[in-house]
């Protein structure tokens, strides 16, 4: 380790300490959606996920990789390394199962294997502070430029160590409950809805407030270490962090590489997600097929009033969207052209976007949108469980579901969706809906084209 790195080393564990700190603010916001009074602030989880999550991971991921630069050959860097190349991995492959159209089975596997992941990055946090409050104790106890702050460093490393062994203790039911989940995603029975399954449940929800009291702990410990750093009483003396081409050399390739591509996944998974417009809650799949449309008001954007109900009779579009979603925008045109066809054919086609009726109004009245949109949001089941938009209903003359669609869609797509309903020809499957089997064999959450 050199003494000339520990200025870095101090600013990458502010920055890990910011990022955590951003982590926590938004960690309340997912329970928004079950606040009846939250309808009109979905726009900030949107946010919080969209936006303040890919930053709070920037922030981190550079935070790490200054750290890397102080312990030179100690287990510190390999954790940090380990960390950055984990957050690359998970970041790019869900880009590249979405740009290379891979099969839907891999499209199924994101979002719990974004969760273990999750739940290792944090394991491989709390390690890379574990080790290096031991290098820096090391360091100190040997006579370093910290010797004065030995005993400190010390207590420090022995903190580190106790909350990465409680954090492995937390990951446990998590990666349990994860295992879970992804057996029934590929195929392997599950665990019954019995005792384990209930048990693995209730550890998850205590390994949760759990885990958000190490996060806080370990927020604590940065701060510490940070305070140990810097010039003081209870530190050595500290120097001024090198410049130039200097700053480059404490670096170890594999960091600089593992950091670079860590940033770039980051950016091009926030791109991606964002095109897919992912809305946070639970997915929908091939069980809605057959069952009946629910009987709800709608609203449109004039201010009048239509049950959906009133429409039996009609083979009817229904094509949840959002101003800011590309590819719901992208699809606008050939919903026009789909709904000035079959109006004479028995057919109607209807938006739904949950924003604000103004917003709406002035998106439809700019682009010359002629087919009834309606504006609103927590709709009874199953178009609750919506997790992408835009995503498509074709509801046959009976008021009866009869075709999913979730993603952009092309005319010709729309136009023999619609001839197949109206023709009583009932599609068994949608094309992005696994195989139906038993609820409790198959992971539903990830059938929609959701985001990690």
């Amino acid at each position: 380790m050199t003494t000339g790195s520990l200025p870095l080393t101090r600013r990458g564990l502010s920055l890990c300490r910011w990022g955590l700190i951003l982590v926590l603010a938004i960690l309340p916001l997912q329970f928004l959606p079950m606040a009846a009074s939250a309808e009109n602030l979905n726009w900030l989880l949107l946010f919080a996920w969209s936006w303040l999550g890919p930053a709070s991971l920037v922030i981190v991921v550079v935070g790490v990789f200054l750290t890397t630069a102080a312990p030179g050959p100690s287990p510190a860097t390999g954790w940090g390394i380990s960390f950055l190349a984990l957050t690359a991995i998970s970041k790019l492959w869900p880009v590249a199962v979405y740009m290379a159209e891979l099969p839907h089975a891999f499209r199924s596997l994101l979002s719990p294997l974004a969760a273990v992941t999750l739940v290792l990055q944090f394991l491989l946090l709390f390690g890379l502070f574990a080790s290096l409050g031991r290098s820096l104790a090391t360091q100190a106890s040997a006579g370093g430029a910290m010797w004065a702050a030995a005993p400190l460093w010390e207590s420090l490393a022995s903190r580190g160590k106790k909350l990465f062994s409680q954090a492995l203790v937390c990951a446990i039911p998590w990666l349990l409950i994860l295992a879970v989940g992804i057996a029934g995603v590929v195929g392997f029975p599950m665990v019954g809805p019995g005792g384990l399954l209930l048990g693995l449940l209730v550890a998850v929800w205590i390994g949760s407030a759990w885990g958000v009291w190490l996060l806080i702990r370990s927020i604590g410990l940065l701060a510490a270490m940070e305070r140990a750093l810097g010039p003081g009483p209870d530190s050595g003396r500290m120097i001024s962090a090198p410049a130039g081409l200097r700053f480059a050399t404490r670096f170890s390739a594999p960091a600089v590489l593992a950091a670079a591509i860590a940033l770039l996944g980051v950016g091009a998974n926030t791109w991606v997600g964002r095109t897919l417009a992912t809305v946070y809650k639970p997915g929908i799949g091939s069980e809605t097929v057959g069952t009946a449309a629910p009987t709800m008001e709608m609203h449109s954007i004039d201010g009048a009033t239509l049950q959906l109900a009133d429409l039996q009779g009609k083979v009817v579009v229904l094509n949840f969207w959002a101003t800011w979603c590309g590819p719901c925008v992208a699809e606008i045109p050939d919903l026009v052209r789909l709904a000035a066809e079959i109006e004479q054919e028995g057919g109607v086609v209807i938006g739904i976007s949950s924003e604000e009726p103004d917003a709406v109004r002035a998106f439809v009245a700019a682009q010359k949108i002629p087919y009834q949109m309606l504006t609103g949001s927590f709709y009874p089941a199953p178009f609750d469980r919506i997790n992408s938009v835009p995503t498509t209903f074709i509801i046959d003359a009976s008021g009866r579901i009869r075709k999913t669609m979730v993603g952009k869609r092309s005319y010709a797509e729309f136009r023999q969706a619609f001839d197949a309903v109206k023709s009583a020809a009932v599609v068994p499957h949608p094309v992005e809906a696994l195989p139906a089997e038993p609820a409790a064999a198959v992971d539903r959450s990830a059938e929609a084209e959701a985001f990690p």
